[in-house]
């Protein structure tokens, strides 16, 4: 998860296959493989990394041993965040975006748990995708309703701060920059965008 949050590839691709009783783990091996092959380009390996989550997503212990946790919903969202992010590096906007949203709605309606049953919200993928994909206008819309449930995150405000500089809000977007700067002050990485797609990962503070 952490590994994913942070663009962190490489690391994704050299860890080992988990060797676990489980079909959780596995699938989750899986997921990220699925968006550390997207994010290098190469989707046909992206797809099939996401055949397997698939697969496993129909392990008859989601049923019974599994059955009335959050894991299996926590599948159904990781396919949803993958099939966005292939679409999205396919430049297939419309389906990435429908994939993501329904991410969203999948997290939505899971029980309240704290921490929260999935790793990081949706709404962060989502509203990347509406950056890249130039719709500057939902993006905001997602992002504030992000900040709602998670106030002041530096993940949803660089989202925001992104979105309301592409519509040309330089007063708002002032202010959003300096929200961000604030939530962002500690950390050890600069970050561009609310999800991290980028082959390269994360840039360092130092390297600035």
């Amino acid at each position: 998860y952490a590994y994913v949050r942070f663009g962190r590839w490489e690391e994704v691709l050299s860890e080992p296959k988990p060797d676990a009783v489980s079909p959780y783990p596995l699938a989750i091996w899986h997921y990220a493989r699925a968006l550390a092959r997207a994010a290098r380009g190469e989707l046909d390996q992206a797809r099939a990394e996401l055949a397997r989550v698939e697969g496993a997503r129909t392990d008859p212990a989601f049923e019974t041993t599994l059955a009335g946790t959050a894991l299996a919903q926590n599948l159904d969202i990781a396919i949803q965040e993958v099939r966005a992010e292939i679409a999205a590096r396919a430049g297939d906007w419309d389906t990435a975006v429908a994939a993501a949203t329904r991410g969203v709605a999948l997290q939505d309606a899971q029980a309240y748990n704290e921490p929260e049953s999935w790793h990081r919200p949706v709404r962060l993928v989502l509203g990347g995708i509406l950056v890249d994909a130039g719709r500057y206008a939902d993006a905001e819309r997602v992002y504030r309703e992000d900040l709602k449930r998670h106030p002041e995150t530096g993940w949803a405000l660089v989202g925001l701060l992104r979105s309301l500089q592409g519509q040309g809000k330089r007063d708002e977007a002032r202010d959003v920059d300096a929200r961000f700067r604030q939530a962002w002050s500690r950390a050890d990485v600069v970050l561009t965008g609310s999800r991290i797609t980028t082959w390269d990962g994360p840039v360092s503070a130092g390297s600035k």
